[in-house]
């Protein structure tokens, strides 16, 4: 699963891979 960062979200958020396809943009900015 993919955490992403509480800034980008107000708070933080797991999200199944699999079921987030768009995750491939987020995660290039959580990649940091």
């Amino acid at each position: 699963m993919v955490i992403y960062p509480s800034e980008h979200y107000g708070q933080q958020v797991v999200l199944p891979v699999s079921k987030w396809p768009v995750h491939t943009a987020f995660k290039q900015c959580s990649d940091t």
